[in-house]
C-alpha cells in the first residue's frame, strides 16, 4: 500500500480513513445519475499552492489513501478524481467548479474548505 505523507509526517489514522471512505459513499449512493454510469468523475477543489497548500496536500492525500484501500471503486464502479487548485481565492473556486462542472461533467464537486 502507498504511503502518503508530508515532511516525514503520516497524515491519517484508520478513524479518519474509515470517515473519508464513508463521506465518499455516502455521496455517491445520494448522485443517482452517476449510478448508470460506469464510472463516476468526481471533482475535488481544495487550496494546492502557497502556504496553506500543505492542507490541500493532506485532503488530496486522505481521499487517494481512502480511494486506494476501496480498490479505486465505489458501489462497484470505478472512480475518477479530478483535482483543482482555488488558490484561496473565491473567484478562482468558483472557476473551477464551472469547468468541472461543464467541461469534465463531473457528477459532484466536494473538497471544498475555505
Amino acid at each position: 500500500m502507498k504511503s502518503y505523507s508530508h515532511g516525514g509526517i503520516g497524515i491519517m489514522g484508520n478513524k479518519t480513513l474509515s470517515t473519508v471512505a464513508i463521506g465518499i459513499a455516502a455521496v455517491l449512493l445520494a448522485s443517482g445519475p452517476a449510478l448508470a454510469q460506469q464510472k463516476v468523475k468526481i471533482g475535488f477543489i481544495t487550496t494546492l499552492s502557497g502556504p496553506q497548500g500543505v492542507v490541500g496536500e493532506y485532503m488530496r492525500n486522505s481521499v487517494e489513501l481512502a480511494l486506494d484501500h476501496l480498490g479505486r471503486k465505489m458501489a462497484g464502479l470505478d472512480v475518477e478524481v479530478i483535482y483543482g487548485d482555488d488558490q484561496v481565492k473565491p473567484d478562482v473556486g468558483k472557476q473551477v467548479a464551472d469547468e468541472m462542472l461543464k467541461k469534465h461533467q463531473v457528477d459532484f464537486v466536494a473538497g471544498i474548505i475555505w
